[in-house]
């Protein structure tokens, strides 16, 4: 009766699931957000008091506040759209299997919040937790047993647009890989991003023994995040300010079809238990609808696991087409 009661306090709207332009510094993740965000949390919480904003993804904010003295935290897309609502809780009241998971894969992490998602029969939908960990800050979701679903990677605020850095003073995990990847490839510049004054990233960029260009992400310690192909000009895309990049942004596909960048929480809940289920431990990098004459014809999600970049693509109602592998 506890939880029922709870959630008749959180509103009367309610979607499942969730997955940066503002500045956000890894110790002060509050910003001010966009009329459109209050909007649409006073629409769905009018007795909202005490509310904070944070960034939580490239298109969504996450709002912490106050409502009939219930401590709640909601997701809200930068277009309006409420994605998610969820009672705040402490750590001990996680699933044990995902703090094994936070535990594992960020040891030594701080809780900054986390919060239990409900249907509005008090049953739980899935979990939510935003932690610190290496001056980084991540937003990740789990389902209602706890098993990992998606992470966000918030980071603070970088200086500049990078440094250049030239091919011999690239760390040796980057050269390795490259060697590796990409033999015969012909090195064309590089450039290192600073955050807070230490270096947490490199963007490269290659053309491959067949010419094609291909620009590629790198964590401050080397190790391969993400890579694109195509025309990049100086690294267009690739940098901390655009977020977790990606190959293709919002247009037009070849077949005229509308494509617009999304939350994973606007991708079938079929999709993602296949996502889980076939490639247990995934890092998104972005969803997209695809779009004929307002209807959605299929969804695209491009992620990292183990060190290579995926597109699975997926039916209307999120049925597994094909999927593609990304050198």
């Amino acid at each position: 009766m506890k939880r029922i009661f709870l959630m008749i306090l959180l509103g009367s709207v309610y979607l499942t699931s969730c997955n940066k332009n503002d500045t956000v510094s890894p110790d002060s993740q509050t910003i001010v957000a966009s009329e459109v965000v209050q909007s649409a949390l006073k629409v769905a919480y009018p007795n909202a008091t005490n509310v904070t904003y944070t960034e939580v993804s490239t298109t969504a904010v996450e709002a912490a506040f106050t409502n009939n003295k219930a401590e709640l935290i909601a997701g809200i897309s930068k277009a309006g759209k409420l994605l998610y609502s969820a009672i705040a809780i402490d750590e001990a009241t996680l699933p044990a299997i995902a703090l094994d998971y936070l535990t594992a894969t960020y040891p030594g992490f701080t809780l900054v919040r986390a919060g239990e998602k409900m249907d509005k029969t008090g049953v739980t939908q899935g979990f939510v937790a935003d932690i610190k960990h290496n001056d980084l800050n991540y937003h990740i979701h789990f389902d209602a047993t706890g098993q990992f679903l998606t992470v966000t990677e918030k980071k603070g605020k970088h200086n500049g647009k990078g440094v250049k850095v030239v091919q011999a003073d690239l760390p040796a995990a980057i050269k390795t890989y490259l060697d590796t990847t990409y033999p015969a490839y012909v090195f064309d510049d590089a450039i290192s991003f600073t955050v807070d004054g230490v270096v947490k990233g490199y963007g490269v960029r290659i053309t491959t023994a067949d010419a094609l260009e291909i620009g590629l992400m790198f964590d401050g310690a080397g190790v391969f995040l993400r890579s694109r192909e195509g025309n990049l000009g100086h690294h267009s895309g690739m940098g901390p300010g655009h977020g977790k990049g990606g190959s293709k942004g919002s247009g037009r596909g070849k077949d005229g079809s509308t494509i617009v960048k999304i939350d994973i929480a606007a991708v079938p809940a079929a999709a993602v238990t296949y996502l889980t289920t076939n490639y247990a431990g995934y890092v998104l990098v972005y969803a997209e609808s695809y779009a004929t004459d307002a209807v959605i014809t299929k969804y695209e999600v491009e992620f990292t696991l183990a060190g290579k970049t995926y597109e699975v693509y997926f039916d209307s109602a999120g049925v597994f087409l094909k999927e593609k592998i990304k050198k």
